[in-house]
C-alpha cells in the first residue's frame, strides 16, 4: 500500500458471502459482453442502413442477447463498486474519481439502438426508415449521453492507474484496465473485429484479477 491507502474500520468490512458474490458479479459483467459478441456477431464500423440490415441478418438471436444485457446491468453496477473498492485500497482519491466516472458503463442512460432496431424490424419498418429515425434522435440533446459510455472507459483507465500505483497490487490487472478500454473504441474505428474481441477478453481478465484481489484483502477503504 502507498501513502494514500487507508484501511476501513471494522464495521465497514463486508461479510465473506457478500465479498464472494461481488467478486463473481465483477467477472460476469464483462463476461456477458464477451458471450454476446460471440452469440450475436456484428461488423464493426458499419452505420446507417447497412448497420440495420446487418442487425436484421442476426435478428433471430437477439432476444437472448437482450436478456443477457438486461441481467448484466446489475452485474455492471456491482462490478464498478468492486473495482472502486480495490482501486481505493491502493489510491484513495484516484480510485474514487475513477469509480464515479466508470459508472457511465453501468447505467443505461442513452437510447439502446439495438433494442429499437429489433422492435422496428419486428413491426416491418424498412431499414431506411429506421436509420432516418435514429439520425433524427441523434439531434436531440439526449444524443450526447452516448458519450457517457466513452467516459466510463476513461473511468476504467483511472481505476487501472490507481491499482498500478499500489504496493502489492495486481499490476497485470491494473494494466488490463488501462489497455482494454483503449482497444475497444480503437477496434471500432479501425473496424477490427479481432482487436475488439481481444480487448473485451483482456478486460474480463482485468476484472477477474481485481475480483481475486477484492476477496484476498480483509480490509478495504470505505
Amino acid at each position: 500500500m502507498n501513502a494514500t491507502t487507508q484501511s476501513a474500520p471494522s464495521h465497514m468490512e463486508l461479510p465473506v458471502t457478500a465479498r464472494y458474490l461481488m467478486a463473481v458479479s465483477t467477472v460476469l459483467a464483462p463476461a456477458t459482453v464477451v458471450a454476446a459478441i460471440f452469440l450475436h456477431p456484428v461488423e464493426l464500423g458499419v452505420e446507417g442502413v447497412e448497420a440495420i440490415e446487418q442487425f436484421d441478418a442476426h435478428r433471430d438471436s437477439y432476444l437472448l442477447i437482450a436478456w443477457l444485457f438486461a441481467i448484466s446491468t446489475f452485474f455492471w453496477v456491482v462490478a464498478i463498486l468492486t473495482l472502486g473498492r480495490v482501486a481505493r485500497y491502493y489510491s484513495r482519491i484516484l480510485g474514487l474519481i475513477g469509480m464515479v466516472i466508470a459508472f457511465g458503463l453501468a447505467i443505461p442512460i442513452s437510447l439502446d439502438y439495438e433494442d429499437l432496431s429489433y422492435i422496428a424490424l419486428e413491426n416491418n419498418l424498412e431499414p431506411e426508415t429506421i436509420a432516418a429515425l435514429f439520425a433524427s434522435a441523434d439531434q436531440l440533446p439526449s444524443g450526447i449521453l452516448g458519450f457517457v459510455w466513452l467516459a466510463g472507459l476513461i473511468g476504467l483507465i483511472l481505476l487501472g492507474i490507481a491499482i498500478l500505483r499500489g504496493e502489492g497490487a495486481p499490476k497485470w490487472a491494473g494494466a488490463a484496465l488501462i489497455v482494454a478500454p483503449l482497444g475497444i473504441p480503437a477496434a471500432w474505428f479501425a473496424a477490427s473485429a479481432i482487436v475488439f474481441y481481444i480487448a473485451w477478453v483482456v478486460l474480463t481478465a482485468g476484472f477477474a484479477g481485481c475480483a481475486i484481489d477484492f476477496v484476498r484483502h480483509q480490509k478495504h477503504v470505505p
